[in-house]
């Protein structure tokens, strides 16, 4: 910066005594790397002069392969980095996950140094850090491009085989073998697990996932439907008919799964395929008997729906004789001591769902000096565990706790 100062200094001074910036001349000379000032008035203007200048500056142009003697340096970096990640014990991968969203394998040069950075890991020369970009840049298997774009994106994967491959290494550095290690960038990457099927294998694998998701209970979805729909206050036959202009009772199932997802109704793949399977027209295999559907879901026909409490818990009437005495133990102690266990629960609880986790739920426990063994305290996360719809969650809901346990809010 002290550089460009000076190179761009005005006369003129502030009242400080320091010198203005040209910033005009700055942004100009920046663009001049690009393009001409006022090209669009001499479209006929010779632009050889800007193809020769291209060279002269650092990082706009990229080699294709490194050298020999740039490989040795880049074994070098990650030998250092392997014996790092050794003596702590790391797991960088997940790192590296957090920021490929998508699982493409593959992060941008930023993310990648940024990871490294964290880990303190990145080589604290900037040439040496280019050097990992190069070598391990995501690049198409007949990619010709040698520009700084072509060093956008990071093959990650590769680079953690690559370490993993140098850690027969850590301690015989200066082997014969390690030089002749040639380490495989992305392209040389994605070709060995193609040849080995692994990214065939996972394809598969995924494909079949998503065009058989499996059948889920018929009466537990309509219960949990109806449910989404009190709770939401969802009027579902409004969506459903918006596709059904002529009113035949019959929709297409393209139709029928916009108008469950455009209701708002939280459902998975499988319940979906339970829906299209069982409510298939007779008439027309192609369409989805919705009158039917909105019958099933009707509180008069079918499975009524279950009652929940103010947590969305199921009731707990069905409890074993275990789990009764220890309730009646701790509603003894509770009235006994006067505590009153909400306002400690809801420190955990900002957002007021009525729920915490179960480190939470049993650090509460502790702290008020409750007598419970850690089974006795597992069995009660598990008693009074958050359900998310039809699915147990990890959470446990306090409010039922306290209900149980507490005379004042029972």
């Amino acid at each position: 910066m002290s550089l460009l100062g000076d190179e761009y200094a005005c006369k003129e001074v502030d009242s400080m005594g320091k010198h203005w910036i040209a910033w005009k001349a700055f942004v100009d000379d920046v663009e001049s790397v690009f393009t001409m000032k006022g090209l669009e008035q001499k479209p006929h203007h010779d632009l050889k002069t800007l193809e020769t200048r291209e060279g002269q500056f650092g990082g706009v142009v990229v080699d294709k392969d490194l050298t020999p003697a740039e490989e040795d340096e880049v074994k070098r970096i990650l030998l250092t980095m392997k014996r790092s990640i050794d003596r702590q014990r790391m797991e960088i991968k997940p790192a590296f996950e957090d920021f490929d969203r998508s699982k493409q394998g593959f992060i941008s040069a930023t993310k990648f140094e940024r990871v490294l950075s964290m880990f303190a890991l990145l080589p604290a020369q900037a040439s040496e850090s280019r050097l990992l970009l190069i070598k391990f840049r995501e690049q198409a298997a007949m990619g010709t491009s040698a520009t700084l774009s072509s060093i956008c994106d990071v093959n990650y994967r590769a680079f953690l085989q690559a370490l993993q491959m140098l850690g027969g290494y850590t301690n015989n550095a200066s082997s014969e073998d390690i030089r002749n290690l040639v380490l495989p960038g992305s392209v040389a990457f994605r070709q060995e697990l193609y040849q080995s099927g692994i990214m065939n294998h996972d394809a598969n694998k995924r494909r079949a996932r998503d065009n058989l998701a499996g059948a889920a209970d018929l009466s537990q979805l309509l219960a949990e439907i109806r449910r989404q729909l009190s709770s939401k206050r969802i009027r579902l036959k409004e969506f459903i008919a918006e596709g059904d202009k002529l009113r035949s009772g019959e929709i297409t199932v393209a139709k029928f799964h916009t108008a469950l997802n455009r209701s708002g109704c939280v459902l998975d793949a499988a319940d979906i395929h339970t829906l299209s399977l069982h409510f298939r027209s007779t008439r027309y295999p192609d369409k989805i008997d919705w009158r039917a559907f909105m019958e099933a879901l009707d509180f008069s026909h079918g499975v009524p729906a279950p009652t929940t409490d103010l947590g969305g818990e199921q009731p707990h009437d069905g409890l074993d004789e275990s789990m009764k005495r220890v309730l009646e133990r701790l509603r003894n102690e509770v009235n006994h001591r006067r505590l009153h266990m909400k306002p400690y629960f809801q420190d955990y609880d900002h957002n007021n769902v009525t729920r915490v986790t179960k480190f939470q739920f049993a650090a509460v426990l502790d702290m008020m000096q409750l007598s419970l063994k850690p089974a006795e305290v597992q069995t009660l996360t598990h008693q009074f565990a958050h359900r998310d719809g039809r699915k147990v969650t990890n959470d446990v809901n306090y409010i039922a706790f306290i209900q149980a346990v507490d005379s004042d809010y029972s």
